[in-house]
């Protein structure tokens, strides 16, 4: 296994053997896990089906959706506790959303 050696302060350090004892890991250990998840954060931030392309996808919907309504008087609170009293589902939800103009009046 390859060593690197790195400059960190030494009341930073101090901070981060706090944290690695309080985990039961070494400092090693410690580094080791941070970047794991330091990579698997860029990774699905970057792939296909990603946190941040959910979250793109998301505020698109929002902006048509507001852009449709814009004009009509709403209040999104009574809205959401209607279909909260009605047993909708979130997943029912989007798929009238994501359905055609058509299907939605029907």
């Amino acid at each position: 296994m390859a060593k690197v050696m790195i400059s960190i302060p030494d009341d930073f350090l101090a901070q981060i053997d706090q944290v690695a004892r309080s985990r039961h890991q070494t400092r090693s250990e410690y580094f080791r896990e941070l970047a794991r998840r330091d990579m698997e954060v860029r990774r699905e931030a970057t792939g296909r089906g990603s946190t941040l392309e959910a979250a793109k996808q998301a505020w698109e919907r929002i902006q048509a959706m507001a852009e449709r309504m814009r004009g009509v008087p709403f209040d999104s609170t009574a809205e959401i506790r209607r279909l909260r009293d009605e047993g909708w589902s979130r997943r029912q939800v989007e798929q009238v959303h994501d359905a055609p103009d058509e299907e939605k009046s029907t």
